[in-house]
């Protein structure tokens, strides 16, 4: 489990911008009063990561993707990649229009610290609930891939076959057969640790942030 207070800092840094703020508190605010701030990580090394924004639908009386982008190959530092992605994954997931400050206390973020990547021995070599994916297949003259984290397919309760047609079509392949996908795609399998904040989780810790600070001044 790593440290929720990540999840807070992205929507610090979201809700910053939406409101034209001019001050974004740094990560450190957030971590020094989160008890689970032992995460093991080391803010200021790079980590593959991926920024999930969800927002709560009456309809299903439950959240819904909302954006999602991130990185297997992290140029900077955890804070800075969290900062970047968290804006990249709410305003330009080409899937959805950008989020709004009225969308803003709908929201929950998740983000998912990606590790263990490995090859796979076929398409199959792979768990449900364990591993994220990225499927790599060539189709029409053009190699194509995709990915789904570790937690897509048993949110959606998808079998592995499911998740494989479902992924074969996200990368832009619309094969139906699973087989033909078992024959002709590679796969590399990767897991992750995921943490999540709820808009009310970021107010309560903003809360706290503050006062620690007017105490401390």
């Amino acid at each position: 489990m790593i440290s929720q207070s990540y999840a807070i800092f992205a929507f610090n840094v979201l809700a910053t911008q939406l409101k034209k703020q001019k001050v974004q508190l740094p990560l450190s605010k957030f971590t020094a009063i989160d008890p689970d701030t032992e995460s093991g990580l080391d803010v200021t090394k790079k980590y593959p990561l991926f920024v999930t924004w969800n927002i709560f639908d009456e309809r299903y009386n439950d959240y819904i993707l909302r954006g999602c982008i991130g990185t297997f190959s992290a140029k900077k530092p955890l804070e800075k990649e969290i900062e970047s992605y968290a804006l990249t994954a709410a305003f330009n997931d080409h899937r959805f229009n950008p989020i709004t400050l009225k969308e803003l206390p709908r929201l929950e973020c998740g983000i998912t610290i990606l590790s263990n990547f490995e090859e796979a021995k076929d398409a199959m070599d792979w768990e449900l609930g364990t591993h994220g994916i990225i499927l790599s297949l060539p189709y029409h003259g053009q190699q194509l891939s995709a990915t789904f984290l570790p937690d897509v397919a048993v949110e959606q309760e998808w079998t592995k076959e499911e998740t494989l047609i479902q992924l074969a079509g996200k990368a832009g392949a619309p094969i139906k057969d699973v087989s033909k996908i078992v024959e002709s795609a590679t796969l590399t399998r990767y897991q992750g640790s995921k943490t999540k904040a709820s808009y009310s989780d970021y107010e309560d810790t903003l809360k706290l942030v503050q006062k620690t600070d007017s105490q401390s001044e």
